[in-house]
């Protein structure tokens, strides 16, 4: 099975209702042309693969290209429009008793859309999933829904928020440094992260790295990660509504609540306080 196969694989059976995660539907390749939903009572992860395409959802539309991923909720309406013939994309519908405590677990816990630093992971995951369903093996269903579990759990450290999805250049590159400094800070955005443990990690010195990711994002590295740092804060606020705010602070990176509180207002407009009650 190769990248030009386009195929959709309905795998559910009702006799494995009872696993913490079921995969439903397998596509690969996939183009929607046009299409709309008003939800459907199980999950999508979606991976483009080439192309472009438009995700409406919750009265905001989004450019979707090749290497952007979006995750749909269950219940939640949604359209695709392909923008250009070759819009492609893989993706998984899965359910299962546990599906939604994973998914909160690994703070995914709304309809999002991100973007992929490594730019083959989910391809490979679904190509395994074809695999295994081809088998003749009575096990099938645990073992899809045991490799559903491990691409959930690869994801949160190979994806970063739509919210800063324009600070790649208009050809979609990114500079192999400010990739690898995107990806450390999502992932260690809640430790003390400083400029000369960046400059250990990509292997780069400070004042080039500072200088390339500043002409590739127009942000500079401490302001990129004031940004990540508010934007898990706001997840979490919205995950956990009885931690106070300075046990959220903590949680995302700053030992001052009050300055956390500062830094979230100027990014997004209202105080952790008023931005629960919105919720």
């Amino acid at each position: 099975m190769g990248y030009n196969d386009k195929m959709i694989y309905n795998v559910y059976s009702k006799s494995n209702s009872n696993l913490p995660l079921i995969i439903e539907n397998i596509g690969i390749n996939h183009n929607p042309g046009i299409f709309h939903t008003n939800g459907f009572p199980s999950f999508f992860w979606y991976y483009c693969l080439k192309g472009k395409g438009e995700l409406q959802m919750a009265n905001q539309i989004f450019l979707i290209s090749g290497g952007d991923g979006f995750l749909i909720y269950r219940d939640e309406p949604y359209s695709l429009k392909q923008l250009t013939q070759d819009w492609r994309l893989d993706f998984v519908q899965f359910s299962g008793s546990l599906c939604l405590e994973i998914l909160q677990a690994l703070t995914m816990i709304q309809s999002n859309v991100y973007h992929f630093f490594d730019l083959q992971l989910f391809h490979k995951y679904i190509l395994s999933f074809c695999r295994i369903h081809r088998r003749d093996s009575d096990r099938k269903a645990e073992l899809l829904s045991k490799s559903c579990y491990d691409l959930l759990v690869d994801l949160p450290g190979s994806i970063f928020h739509a919210n800063r999805k324009e600070l790649r250049p208009a050809n979609g590159s990114i500079h192999e440094s400010v990739a690898s400094v995107l990806q450390y800070l999502e992932i260690h955005f809640s430790e003390d992260i400083t400029l000369e443990k960046l400059s250990v990690h990509t292997g780069y010195e400070q004042k080039y790295l500072c200088s390339v990711f500043k002409h590739e994002t127009q942000r500079t590295i401490m302001t990129e990660l004031a940004y990540i740092r508010i934007g898990h804060a706001r997840t979490l606020l919205k995950q956990y509504p009885n931690k106070k705010v300075y046990e959220i602070a903590r949680m995302c990176g700053y030992s001052n609540a009050d300055y956390f509180g500062r830094v979230f207002r100027k990014i997004t407009g209202t105080t952790p306080d008023q931005f629960r009650k919105t919720m």
